[in-house]
């Protein structure tokens, strides 16, 4: 999983061209894994794009190779589905892929398997259980804050606020984001991560 999010947004277009290179590249060469492992670098470009329906396109395309014994990438390929599912409101078609995403975290570095956790907060949250939704959206939140990625660390604490403002408390959410505010009020903020701003707005809006 490749989620340097700031700087594939901000360079998509030279992104999207390099890897669609190497995609001919080990096609040619009839590599299979090597094709997987460049469509699940595409899958995850799309989804910071805000484009879910071929950003699952891509991870599905690459899940129907011969993957062999490669659980870490079938966890981040299963996870991209999973994650572009819910963003298109599919979540009973999202929910067997992020179980086997959860079920392989265990290949992923702390940093990636904070992913499957904030996703399936995500899905908690759009199936009603906003308190189930709050622990797993706190834990990737305090994991990437750990690690030293205040960037996603944000973009996540903005989920968790949304969890609280669902449970009707309005002072758990603006502390949820308090520590990082001064990211999300930045005037550069990409648009990837000024989606989980606007929508964090509009459930405040609803409260």
């Amino acid at each position: 999983m490749d989620y340097d999010g700031e700087i594939i947004i901000r360079r998509f277009a030279r992104c999207n061209l390099l890897l669609t290179r190497a995609l001919i590249y080990f096609q040619l060469l009839g590599n299979a894994v090597g094709e997987a492992e460049v469509r699940c670098k595409l899958s995850a470009l799309h989804y910071l794009r805000h484009q879910p329906e071929e950003s699952v396109r891509w991870a599905m395309g690459a899940m129907e190779l011969h993957l062999g014994d490669r659980p870490r990438l079938a966890g981040a390929l299963s996870h991209n589905i999973a994650r572009g599912q819910i963003d298109l409101g599919n979540l009973d078609l999202a929910e067997p892929y992020l179980d086997v995403a959860m079920t392989l975290q265990n290949q992923f570095t702390s940093f990636e398997s904070s992913y499957p956790i904030w996703t399936l907060g995500l899905l908690l949250l759009e199936r009603g259980d906003s308190v189930g939704a709050q622990a797993q959206l706190l834990a990737a939140t305090s994991t990437l804050q750990a690690g030293g990625h205040r960037l996603e660390a944000a973009a996540a604490s903005c989920d968790l606020a949304r969890s609280y403002l669902r449970q009707g408390d309005s002072r758990a959410a603006h502390e949820a984001v308090k520590p990082y505010l001064d990211i999300l009020n930045a005037t550069d903020l990409s648009q990837n991560h000024r989606l989980y701003v606007d929508r964090l707005r509009e459930e405040s809006a609803r409260a």
